[in-house]
C-alpha cells in the first residue's frame, strides 16, 4: 500500500531538510507520464541492485541508468531531485578495439574506438524504494522480479525511527520525494503518536 503523507520530523531533522542534492523545479509534480516514462527507461536501460558488504548489517537497494543520450539522465534526475553524472567521451586503449569482421570480407581493424559520453543517474536507499514503489504499476519487462525485488526492500529496511543515526538523510529523501509528486510507502513512514 502506498500512502500520500508527509513525514513530521524532530526539530533535528528540519535543519537536515534544508538541504537538498540538486534543485527543484518549483512547482514540478510527478505524475502517471513521467511514472509510465521512467519505468519504460528502466525496463530498457536500468539497473536494479542489491549492495551488500561484510560491513553492512542490511543491503542497499540501487537504481541506476547509464544511457549516451544526456537529456534522459538529465530527466531523470529532474523527476527524482538529484543530480546526475556525465562521463565525458574519450578514446580507448588499443587494447579495447575490436575488429571489423562484419562487412569486411578479412577481419582487420580501422575503426577509432571512442567511448561515447555517458550520463548516468542513480538513486540508492530509501529513494530507490520509494521509486520503485511508484513504478512497479508501469513496468513491462520482469515484473515479478522487481516485485521481489520491492518486497524484499520493504521487509528488510529498518522501522522509521527520528532517534535512529541516518535518519535524517532518510527524511531528507522521502521529503523530496513527496515533495516532487512520490506516493511514499506506508512502511518507511514513522508511526503516528497515539
Amino acid at each position: 500500500m502506498v500512502a500520500h503523507l508527509v513525514v513530521v520530523a524532530t526539530p533535528e531533522v528540519e535543519k537536515e531538510l534544508a538541504r537538498t542534492d540538486a534543485k527543484i523545479e518549483p512547482g514540478f509534480q510527478v505524475g502517471v507520464r513521467e511514472l509510465a516514462w521512467m519505468a519504460g527507461v528502466l525496463d530498457m536501460k536500468g539497473r536494479i541492485m542489491r549492495v551488500s558488504g561484510q560491513s553492512r548489517k542490511n543491503p542497499i537497494y540501487r537504481l541506476m541508468v547509464e544511457t549516451s543520450n544526456i537529456q534522459v539522465a538529465a530527466r531523470l534526475a529532474k523527476f527524482t531531485g538529484v543530480k546526475y553524472n556525465v562521463a565525458e567521451a574519450r578514446r580507448l586503449d588499443e587494447r579495447y578495439r575490436r575488429g571489423c569482421k562484419d562487412h569486411c570480407p578479412d577481419a582487420h581493424q580501422h575503426v577509432t574506438a571512442v567511448m561515447p559520453t555517458i550520463g548516468r543517474w542513480d538513486v540508492s536507499g530509501v529513494g530507490a524504494i520509494i521509486i520503485l514503489a511508484n513504478l512497479m504499476p508501469y513496468f513491462v519487462a520482469d515484473t515479478e522480479k522487481h516485485q521481489g525485488f520491492l518486497d524484499e526492500a520493504l521487509k528488510l529496511v529498518p522501522p522509521p525511527d527520528p532517534k535512529r543515526q541516518g535518519w535524517a538523510a532518510v527524511a531528507r529523501t522521502i521529503n523530496r520525494l513527496h515533495g516532487l509528486g512520490w506516493r511514499i510507502p506506508e512502511e518507511l513512514l514513522p508511526a503516528k503518536p497515539k
